[in-house]
């Protein structure tokens, strides 16, 4: 994984020695707590926003106070909707220790106001989901206009000083392969950070969106292209190890080794720790001394979350750590 522009070099030198620190004590390096599945988009590949509204937990502190992680991911449904998003930042935050804390949206419910208390809640990196470079965003989400606002809101919050905070997550599909390239250059145009992660079936059994074989040697062109602009433009952040690894796994399908459980963990908005969203939960936030990790024997997704800790640690990810 790597950092924003927000994150201070002398922070990054910790974040490295918590990093090892973290593997020789057995301690997952990043936790995510979907704090909702509530959702205002009706995209086809994920049932979230088809799910019944349940109780949903006010603090997870407990949790992040007991696995020591660096990585802490806020993501929903849409985190947005709930109304004490800044609240469980906050309490986040204020935990002793440093913490890289990241919110996921898809960007409809953003305002100059919520980034600026998100922000100022310790949330580094607010980053929204973005896969096309014009209207066929709108489609894709199930929210007419969110286009034009994504395209005039973050170069309006870039001027207002949030540049470093924001940026955009892609995943690769047979769908934006013509252009996501040129989403890239928007993105960079804009002035934030952008991600990039290879699409999952395993939310809804959805297949539509892989790439099959005939699209490989293009994912491949696309991935060359995108590791350039990652040297050029400095504004990607996931490694190029990573990348690289993206137009192999549709080649194959699946990749062996996960490590969810170990290296990074879930827990969802009812408090159930999972080892990865799409497994059964092993314990509850309020019964911690429960949680062991099992082995993950599926290989069916290639997010970045598994992709970037099952990379190894090269000195030019280090470098790019650093960067």
């Amino acid at each position: 994984m790597s950092l924003s522009s927000s994150v201070k070099l002398k922070d990054r030198l910790n974040i490295v020695g918590q990093f090892f620190h973290n593997r020789l004590a057995g301690r997952p390096t990043a936790v995510t707590i979907e704090i909702t599945k509530r959702c205002n988009a009706t995209c086809d590949f994920c049932p979230y926003w088809e799910a019944d509204e349940v109780e949903e937990v006010k603090d997870f502190t407990p949790a992040i106070k007991y696995f020591q992680p660096i990585w802490v991911s806020i993501t929903g449904g849409e985190p947005l909707l709930r109304k004490d998003v800044v609240e469980i930042a906050r309490k986040i935050r204020d935990i002793p220790g440093f913490r890289f804390i990241s919110v996921y949206s898809n960007g409809w419910l953003l305002t100059e106001r919520l980034v600026g208390e998100l922000v100022d809640a310790g949330v580094s990196n607010i980053q929204v989901s973005c896969n096309f470079p014009d209207e066929r965003q709108d489609t894709e989400r199930g929210i007419p206009g969110l286009w034009k606002k994504l395209n005039s809101f973050m170069p309006e919050m870039v001027k207002k000083g949030y540049g470093g905070n924001l940026g955009i997550g892609t995943f690769l599909c047979q769908e934006n392969l013509d252009c996501v390239i040129d989403l890239a250059h928007v993105v960079h145009g804009w002035g934030i950070n952008h991600s990039f992660s290879s699409y999952s079936r395993l939310k809804n059994d959805n297949h539509t969106h892989e790439l099959p074989a005939e699209y490989v040697p293009k994912a491949r062109n696309v991935v060359k292209e995108l590791v350039n602009l990652k040297r050029s433009h400095k504004n990607i952040l996931v490694s190029e190890e990573y990348l690289k690894t993206i137009p192999e796994f549709s080649a194959k399908g699946q990749l062996p080794g996960c490590t969810a459980g170990d290296k990074f963990l879930y827990i969802d908005q009812q408090g159930y720790i999972k080892q990865c969203p799409e497994l059964p939960a092993v314990a509850h936030i309020s019964n911690l001394d429960e949680y062991q990790s099992q082995p993950v024997s599926c290989g069916l997704c290639w997010y970045a979350c598994r992709g970037e800790h099952q990379t190894s640690i090269s000195p030019r990810r280090l470098q790019e750590w650093l960067e």
